[in-house]
């Protein structure tokens, strides 16, 4: 009886766990996943800020995520101190979680000890030491589910995991890679004592090259106190008036705000200028606040130039991929007969739908259009969506594909849908959209404020 106790309380304890189960070593837990052929989970947190305190406080404790991670050997790195015996993160000490943070820092991510760090960040590493894949800044319990399921069966085809129905891709997904590099490629979130010392700095006035870092850093960080100050900020009527200053500061909220930011950016999608509305919009597709997703389809009704409503339904049916209503709206949009740039658009933004049936009815007829700009962008927002199901469907399409230039990218997708790094398609997408503004939350790079025009 004794024997048999023991054998099933190791599972008991899976069943019931409320808290992933964190490795106390470094070494210890890489040695396990190279001798269990099981995927590395690396996370990186930090204290006192809103996006951290949520990963640990309720993504770490989706019901999903906790089954999903009994596959996977999970790391946590964090430098802070919660006092002996780790409150944030149980089943571990601090001293445990701030030696791992060290070792990922220099092991995983190959930085030194003063190199900053986004937080949060999520790693996720193959048995033989090799990064599959990262997530910088947030992520939400679906955009984890998503990763841990893909590099789970990554690296073993054959594990008993399913997709769950509600996992998305991430909106910022790095393939076979880490965020690295200097300036806005790395901007780190503030905790709340610095954001208080930041605020208070730049009110007593900072070089340019110091404010412009310092109200970054505010950008990317989801504390009430930040989120005030930028919006009082962009708006003075004097910010307003210098429409280069607004071009940049909108592109870096769309490259590292967190939806906090969201309703900021409201005031800009009504705004006079129409490039500031255009502004204003990609970079609410960016942030992804579903909450604007009404208001975005008031205005888009209201809008009378083609360009940025073009772009309203591509915001519409990206932020709102959970929204029947937005869905509906998209799924119109693409069978438009007149605006070739509004349907290229629409198709684009399908395919974070492309699990849903009218959605992809939509997407099919996209990829069998006369229009070449159509059935790019249908295959296009396949690879956006990381829509891997449809796979079959988009080699089919290229098959029958006579056009050199679809044909290539076709190819580029299927690259994307096998694995791929979706970076190299930013062009062709910018080139079929007809938008030249970037969006390095989804395809790298800087956030594009150093391409505004300049005053």
């Amino acid at each position: 009886m004794r024997a048999l106790l023991t054998l099933l309380l190791p599972l008991l304890a899976a069943v019931g766990t409320a808290d992933i189960v964190w490795e106390k070593d470094f070494d210890a837990a890489r040695e396990r996943a190279a001798a269990e052929n099981k995927v590395l989970f690396c996370a990186l947190n930090m204290d006192g800020e809103k996006a951290n305190d949520r990963m640990a406080e309720d993504v770490y404790q989706d019901k999903d995520v906790l089954a999903l991670t009994q596959h996977t050997v999970n790391l946590i790195g964090s430098r802070f101190e919660h006092g002996g015996k780790c409150k944030r993160f149980p089943g571990i000490e601090c001293a445990h979680h701030q030696a791992i943070e060290t070792r990922i820092r220099a092991d995983v991510i190959d930085a030194s000890a003063d190199t900053p760090l986004v937080a949060p960040q999520h790693l996720f590493v193959g048995p033989d030491g090799k990064i599959l894949m990262s997530v910088p800044y947030e992520i939400s319990a679906r955009e984890l589910q998503w990763c841990l399921v893909t590099a789970i069966l990554e690296v073993n085809p054959d594990a008993k995991v399913s997709m769950p129905e509600r996992a998305r891709a991430p909106r910022r997904l790095i393939q076979d890679g880490v965020l690295k590099g200097s300036g806005d490629a790395t901007i780190t979130p503030l905790n709340e004592d610095e954001v208080e010392a930041t605020i208070e700095a730049i009110r007593n006035g900072m070089r340019a090259g110091e404010r412009a870092e310092a109200m970054m850093r505010l950008l990317a960080t989801d504390d009430p106190a930040a989120v005030e100050f930028i919006d009082i900020e962009l708006g003075d009527v004097r910010i307003q008036r210098r429409k280069p200053l607004l071009v940049r500061a909108l592109r870096a909220m769309g490259a590292v705000s967190p939806e906090a930011f969201a309703p900021t950016l409201e005031r800009f999608l009504s705004f006079p200028d129409t490039e500031i509305r255009l502004e204003a919009t990609v970079a609410l597709e960016q942030i992804g606040n579903p909450k604007l997703v009404k208001e975005l389809r008031k205005l888009y009704g209201k809008e009378d130039s083609a360009r940025v409503r073009a772009h309203m339904i591509r915001a519409i049916g990206i932020v709102g991929a959970d929204d029947k209503s937005a869905r509906s709206a998209v799924i119109k949009a693409a069978k438009d007969k007149k605006d070739e740039v509004l349907a290229a658009n629409a198709l684009f933004a399908l395919g974070v739908h492309a699990t849903d049936k009218k959605a992809w009815e939509g997407i099919a007829e996209g990829l069998a259009h006369e229009s070449a700009r159509r059935r790019q962008a249908a295959a296009l927002g396949l690879a956006l969506g990381r829509a891997t199901e449809r796979l079959e469907a988009v080699r089919e399409a290229r098959k029958a594909e006579k056009n050199a230039e679809v044909q290539a990218t076709l190819d580029a997708v299927i690259a994307v849908l096998e694995g791929g790094p979706i970076e190299g398609l930013a062009e062709t997408v910018a080139e079929v959209t007809d938008s030249a503004i970037p969006r390095p939350r989804f395809f790298g790079g800087q956030t594009g404020a150093e391409e505004a025009p300049s005053e």
